[in-house]
């Protein structure tokens, strides 16, 4: 992890703590990488996920309004087809997730994400990372 990241992951590592305790995750777990990125207006993610992680999260540092929501798709969207329409939890269901300043989202590595286009006229400024777990 780049020591530029120390200050953000001293202020989320116990946020993340939290959340393995409310899953009660007994074992350890580590971030195993970082990056940050900035999206202009008109920028957005398109969908992928980080399969090899078991865990993934943004850190939201910038993030005006209209500058591109996180949107998680469920991944039994191929398992689901068959279930009839109405059905509560149809497959390819689509979670949208409001992004502000300030906002962490942890994920499970395997998850489909992407983003909205940013269309603020400002940019989205994040600190994405993966974690690894082990005993």
């Amino acid at each position: 992890l780049l020591p530029e990241f120390n200050g953000v992951f001293s202020l989320i590592k116990p946020t993340i703590s939290e959340f393995f305790n409310r899953l009660d995750f007994t074992g350890k777990w580590d971030f195993v990488n970082s990056w940050t990125n900035v999206y202009p207006q008109g920028a957005y993610v398109p969908p992928h996920n980080h399969g090899a992680a078991h865990w993934s999260g943004t850190y939201y540092v910038s993030a005006d309004v209209d500058c591109g929501d996180l949107i998680l798709t469920d991944p039994k969207e191929y398992a689901l087809s068959n279930e009839p329409n109405g059905t509560r939890y149809r497959g390819n269901t689509r979670i949208t997730i409001p992004v502000t300043p300030g906002k962490l989202v942890v994920f499970p590595g395997y998850l489909k994400h992407e983003s909205d286009r940013n269309q603020s006229g400002s940019d989205r400024i994040v600190i994405s990372f993966n974690i690894i777990t082990h005993d």
